[in-house]
């Protein structure tokens, strides 16, 4: 028996669908397309998501690396460089993914958890 229906298999609908499965929540998941969408449309996580993506084991496989996250002393704002070295303590994390590897490894996860796909195969 399924208990939520998602729609949409982008990375929302997908990490949606991996979080209900943590609590034991099926979902399916329904999208158009036959599979990830190939298209780039976003190119990284830009700040708390980063660190909340490591507290759900995430940052690792997306990162490709054992290393936590790190505050990056620079960041991009409106196209401007920022130069945070001046700042106290820095919370800006930056986790550089291009969409279709964040949509895998949320799809792979939504899986483990349980979560059923019509019309994207992740």
């Amino acid at each position: 028996m399924i208990d939520v229906v998602v729609a949409g298999a982008g990375p929302n609908g997908l990490m949606l669908a991996g979080e209900l499965g943590l609590a034991r929540i099926r979902s399916v998941v329904l999208d158009p397309l036959p599979g990830p969408n190939p298209g780039r449309r976003a190119n990284g996580i830009v700040g708390q998501a980063v660190r909340l993506l490591d507290h759900r084991g995430l940052y690792g496989p997306l990162a490709q690396t054992d290393d936590p996250p790190r505050p990056n002393p620079r960041a991009m704002f409106a196209a401007f460089p920022l130069d945070l070295t001046l700042v106290a303590d820095p919370q800006v994390f930056l986790l550089p993914v291009q969409q279709p590897r964040l949509v895998r490894v949320f799809a792979d996860r939504a899986r483990e958890h349980g979560a059923t796909f019509v019309g994207a195969t992740g």
